[in-house]
């Protein structure tokens, strides 16, 4: 059985059913932002995944492409509201009151980056979803964390989607032969 057997149901089922290619795009995203969830969910395979059917031209890119930052930055601004309503009292939650450490952490990273810190952790699969919370523990101000999060989402849904869409596209212009 070769790759295309593999992916040929997905491709039709999506090609027939795009909405809901795109709403797994959104809540895939969203998921892989949210604080602990994240860092369960393979997203950037997934997202790769998904930029194959795009870039098949089975789900829309633009729009899989919007969903996919929705996703992102809704679930950075879920964490980030997290964070910033309980404040301390997430350190006696589980599983944060066993790992005190990704406080320390995060808290010593926010504070050398400062807003920076939400573009560079969106590309680091064990803080990605944590940096967010963190941020709102720390009193960054909401204007200052929408403004970081927008550019990181959008730069991480074309880094994360783009090698899919091109490699979708690629295989479409390839010979079945070949």
């Amino acid at each position: 059985m070769n790759f295309e057997q593999h992916i040929q149901p997905f491709l039709s089922y999506f090609h027939q059913h795009p909405f809901l290619g795109e709403l797994l795009t959104f809540i895939i995203a969203f998921a892989e932002s949210l604080p602990i969830i994240g860092t369960v969910v393979p997203g950037s395979v997934t997202m790769t995944f998904i930029g194959i059917l795009a870039g098949t031209g089975s789900l829309s890119i633009p729009l899989t492409f919007s969903m996919a930052v929705a996703g992102a930055y809704v679930g950075d601004c879920v964490g980030f509201g997290f964070g910033h309503h309980y404040q301390d009292k997430i350190k006696t939650m589980w599983p944060f009151n066993k790992h005190a450490h990704w406080f320390d952490k995060g808290r010593y990273f926010i504070e050398q980056h400062g807003a920076k810190s939400i573009l560079i952790g969106r590309f680091f699969g064990p803080i990605r979803s944590t940096v967010p919370m963190i941020a709102g523990i720390l009193h960054m101000r909401w204007i200052v964390f929408l403004l970081a999060a927008i550019p990181a989402c959008i730069l991480w849904a074309i880094l994360y989607m783009g090698p899919g869409i091109v490699l979708g596209n690629v295989a479409m212009e390839i010979p079945k032969a070949v």
